[in-house]
């Protein structure tokens, strides 16, 4: 994933560095502090994202707590001016009216309450157990295979995680599913009782010409008061709700889309990158409004901390085929770091015992110079490959302003890749010399 590559290259930088990001696994692992703008004040808070998520919610109830206090203090003198402020006491209980103007206009000092979305997604009616059916499932595009031979069974309440690089084939498969793209071969077939909603990526699938409360109304007649009340829940208030769809920034779009979702009430959300566009405090509230969500869930995301946090299975998609595994995202890359360590090993252990000792001298010399081929083969293999990841490093490190960034980053993957290969064939092949008695 380009995005781990970047952390891994942040991490090793060695000058100061800046970021702006609405990705709190990213800001977990590179940064060692944030700095929080709020209300035209720049706070700045030790530590991760985590971190500062924490104490910011602990100043926050602090400073709550002090307001609470203060205004029962306000509450307090004014109950005894106004028993005393025509009696004896009137001189303390003026003077005490006085203390609390003074508190009144004191401000509490604290980090500013966000305004999350107030939002949540249920289904209208329980499905039958069978949701999904996919057999043998494929597609391809001229001659490129995007997956093939894939059977999957998704079930009622299953959560699914759909990962792989850019063009791997998400979209496409989540189209295929929900019937809007025909497959290169095999079935699909939805369950009995499925109500599907389907989020598009960039809200595509919204009309620009629509007002955001006729968008909302396109999904469902209702009095006009009732709808902006329902529209309110998700931000828009006031005449944002005659904004039109084609004028709404990013976020505005993933938010409509998403009251739109709510309103339709499916019993299976199948969501292609919701967190595009929106900030940290509106995704936390699609995870939260996830976590409680009672149907079935099949997201395609580039957010791990969501991925980890709403799905139980991971479905990749990538090299041309679609597998599906236990676990969500982080669960699934553990799987993934230690099945490729055990690949190498049993290279390295298949090349040693296949270099046992042969029973006579014209075979060892013969199996000696193939292994000092084998080495000098190997060792250039790592020379190009270590080549092609430094002008690699070169281009990200200094891109030109024509330079495609994501595509560089895929292709410093695929070098990294390719690396890690002729690393393991090298080691394989001096483990072979070295079995032989070569002389290197």
């Amino acid at each position: 994933d380009a995005t781990e590559w970047l952390e891994g290259y942040l991490n090793n930088f060695g000058g100061a560095l800046i970021v702006v990001s609405h990705d709190r696994r990213f800001l977990d692992n590179v940064v060692n502090s944030i700095a929080e703008l709020d209300n035209g004040r720049l706070t700045r808070y030790r530590g991760n994202f985590t971190a500062y998520w924490n104490i910011r919610a602990e100043k926050l109830r602090d400073a709550e707590e002090n307001e609470r206090r203060r205004q029962e203090e306000i509450a307090r003198i004014e109950e005894f001016w106004r028993k005393n402020k025509a009696g004896q006491n009137r001189n303390l209980a003026w003077s005490r009216h006085k203390a609390a103007e003074r508190l009144r206009a004191q401000s509490t000092s604290g980090p500013s309450r966000f305004q999350p979305l107030k939002a949540s997604v249920q289904s209208r009616q329980r499905s039958g157990n069978e949701v999904v059916l996919v057999e043998r499932l494929g597609k391809r595009f001229g001659d490129r295979m995007l997956f093939h031979d894939f059977t999957m069974l998704l079930t009622r309440g299953q959560r699914v995680g759909v990962i792989g690089p850019n063009g791997s084939g998400k979209t496409t498969f989540l189209r295929i599913v929900l019937g809007l793209e025909a497959p290169s071969e095999g079935t699909v077939r939805m369950g009995a009782s499925v109500i599907p909603g389907y989020f598009a990526q960039e809200g595509a699938d919204l009309e620009t010409d629509l007002s955001v409360l006729e968008a909302l109304l396109d999904i469902q007649d209702m009095p006009p008061a009732e709808a902006r009340s329902f529209l309110a829940r998700w931000q828009f208030t006031g005449d944002a709700v005659f904004k039109q769809v084609g004028q709404l920034s990013g976020g505005e779009r993933n938010r409509l889309a998403l009251a739109r979702l709510a309103l339709l009430k499916p019993n299976l959300l199948v969501l292609d990158e919701p967190t595009n566009h929106l900030d940290i405090v509106a995704r936390e509230a699609l995870t939260d409004m996830l976590r409680t969500y009672d149907g079935t869930l099949i997201l395609a995301s580039h957010d791990r901390y969501l991925l980890d946090e709403v799905t139980a299975h991971t479905l990749v998609i990538a090299d041309g085929e679609a597998r599906l595994y236990e676990g969500a995202y982080s669960a699934w890359k553990q799987s993934h770091e230690r099945e490729l360590q055990r690949a190498a090993h049993r290279q390295t252990k298949e090349t040693a015992t296949a270099a046992e000792k042969p029973r006579t001298s014209f075979e060892l010399s013969r199996l000696r110079r193939q292994a000092l081929r084998d080495v000098s083969r190997a060792e250039q293999r790592v020379q190009e490959a270590e080549d092609w990841v430094r002008r690699l490093e070169e281009c990200l490190s200094h891109p030109e302003p024509s330079d495609d960034v994501v595509r560089l980053a895929a292709e410093y993957e695929q070098a990294q890749d390719e690396l890690a290969q002729a690393m393991a064939e090298w080691e394989a092949a001096m483990t072979r010399a070295e079995s032989l008695s070569v002389s290197l």
